[in-house]
């Protein structure tokens, strides 16, 4: 909410998450059959359960009005992942695997989702073969509307922004090379804070 802290505080029974106000100490809204993976302002964004291929969508919902709006993946796309809205609001960019889940034996990507248009793009420049050392990507969003990307088994991190025809990486940049195998294993995202 806009003028609160909304969290995803519980998972309240299979797939179904409830938001919750501290402000108020009330829970606002409760979504059955969700898994949040974004939010912003009163927007929440949620996929339903994992099972939608070849037809996945991604469910968005005002938590103050109850309002809903559904934008389907392309064909073959799915996702289970965090998402991040842009600072205004207008675009959600989301890991995604293309024909099939990640991490798997399936290519991987950063969408991105326009919500305004309910249009949907995968982000050149961001696509990413399957491979046992890699894992899932993470998009971060910059306050001045810069999208940063972050992979697993990846040493640098990749920048898009409005009017970018495709996401690049920064030439300055590296992340310490981390592994999904052991011993190396490194069981969470590459951190990352955007300014």
């Amino acid at each position: 909410m806009n003028d609160g802290l909304v969290l995803a505080v519980a998972s309240v029974g299979p797939e179904a998450e409830e938001i919750w106000n501290p402000i108020s100490n009330q829970v606002i809204r409760f979504l059955p059959g969700a898994n949040v993976i974004a939010a912003s302002g009163n927007s929440v964004a949620w996929i339903g359960g994992t099972a939608c291929l070849p037809h996945c969508a991604v469910h968005f919902t005002d938590v103050k009005t109850g309002m809903e709006q559904t934008i389907p993946l392309p064909s073959g796309v799915t996702t289970d992942d965090d998402g991040a809205f842009s600072p205004n609001g207008s675009t959600l960019a989301l890991p995604v695997g293309i024909g099939g889940y990640w991490p798997g034996r399936h290519p991987a990507a950063v969408a991105l989702m326009n919500l305004r248009t309910k249009g949907v793009t995968l982000l050149p420049g961001t696509e990413q073969a399957p491979g046992p050392t890699y894992g899932p990507e993470s998009a971060f969003w910059s306050s001045s509307g810069r999208l940063f990307v972050t992979v697993i088994g990846v040493t640098h991190v990749l920048t898009w922004g409005p009017g970018d025809h495709r996401a690049t990486a920064l030439p300055k940049v590296r992340l310490p090379v981390l592994s999904l195998s052991p011993p190396q294993f490194q069981g969470g995202y590459p951190n990352l804070i955007a300014m």
